[in-house]
C-alpha cells in the first residue's frame, strides 16, 4: 500500500523519498536459512553457525546525480544478499569470565538505474569482527560487560574505477556495582571512530544511581559527562553514505522516584 501513495517523505535532511513514481505488482522474497549449534562442553565452548541468503525485488530506485537532496523512487528493482556468522562462547571453570567472538560478513548486491536509464549493480561487502568480555563473579557486587567491534566496509559499483572503503571502530564499556543490597552504581562508555571515505568520532560516558527503598525507586542519572556538543551518526546504504552532525545538550542531570502503590 505504501508503494502505491503519491507524495514526498522526508527521510532526512539529505534524503527525499518519491511515492506512487512506478507500477508496483506482487513479489515473492526468497529467503533461505542454516543453521548449525555446536557444544563443545568438555572445553566450555559453544559455536553457533548461521548462513542465511537472500533475493527480492523490492529494491527502492536511487537518483544519484551528485546533487542534494538525494531522490529515492519507490520501484521493484532486484537485489540479493548473503550473511555469514559464526559466533564463538568460551567459558572457563577457574576464571570468572566468559568471552565471545563474533566474525561476520554481510554482502549485498543492489540494482539501480542511472539517470540515462541503464541498469547497473552495487556492492556493499561488509566485514565485521566483535569481541565481548563478560565477568561472571560469584559475589556479584561487581561486574562489567566489554565490547569492542571493528567494522570494514568495501562499496563498489559497475562503471566505478575505485571502490570506497570506510572503517566504523565502536567501543562499549558497562560497569556495575552492588554497593549496598538496596543501592547500585552503573557506569557506560561509549566510543565510535570512522575512518576511510569520511572521518569523525564520538565518545559518551554516563553514570547511574538507583536506590531501592521499600515501595519506591529513587534514581538518579548523569549523561554525556564529556559535555560533547555533537555526534556523528553515519546511514550506510549500498549506493550512498550519508553522514550526519547531530547537536546534542551538554552534561545533563536526572533525578526521580518511581513509587509502586499497593
Amino acid at each position: 500500500m505504501q508503494k502505491i501513495l503519491a507524495g514526498y517523505m522526508f527521510v532526512d535532511f539529505q534524503n527525499i523519498l518519491t511515492v506512487g513514481s512506478a507500477t508496483v505488482t506482487p513479489q515473492l522474497e526468497e529467503i533461505g536459512q542454516l543453521w548449525i549449534g555446536i557444544n563443545a562442553d568438555h572445553i566450555n565452548l559453544h559455536i553457533d553457525p548461521t548462513f542465511i541468503v537472500g533475493r527480492s525485488r523490492l529494491t527502492n530506485r536511487i537518483n544519484l546525480d551528485g546533487r542534494l537532496p538525494i531522490f529515492s523512487l519507490y520501484d521493484q528493482l532486484p537485489s540479493r544478499y548473503v550473511l555469514v556468522t559464526v559466533p564463538f562462547v568460551k567459558s572457563f571453570k577457574k576464571i570468572p569470565f566468559q568471552f565471545e567472538i563474533v566474525p561476520e560478513v554481510f554482502n549485498t548486491y543492489q540494482t539501480n538505474i542511472d539517470l540515462n536509464e541503464i541498469p547497473y549493480t552495487t556492492k556493499a561487502l561488509r566485514s565485521m569482527l566483535g569481541f565481548k568480555i563478560y565477568s561472571m563473579f560469584q559475589d556479584k557486587r561487581f561486574n562489567f560487560t566489554l565490547y569492542p567491534k571493528f567494522s570494514r566496509f568495501l562499496f563498489s559499483s559497475e562503471g566505478k574505477s575505485l571502490p570506497s572503503v570506510q572503517y566504523m571502530n565502536s567501543y562499549s564499556a558497562l560497569f556495575n556495582w552492588k554497593l549496598h543490597e538496596r543501592l547500585v552504581l552503573a557506569s557506560e562508555t561509549r566510543g565510535v571512530v570512522f575512518k576511510g571515505a569520511s572521518t569523525g568520532h564520538f565518545l559518551n560516558t554516563s553514570i547511574q544511581v538507583r536506590y531501592a527503598a521499600k515501595n519506591a525507586l529513587l534514581w538518579f542519572e548523569a549523561d554525556n559527562l564529556l559535555n560533547n556538543k555533537s555526534f556523528l551518526t553515519q546511514t550506510i546504504q549500498p549506493n550512498f553514505l550519508i553522514n550526519n552532525w547531530e547537536g546534542v545538550f551538554g552534561r545533563y542531570v536526572k533525578i526521580g522516584i518511581d513509587v509502586k502503590f499497593k
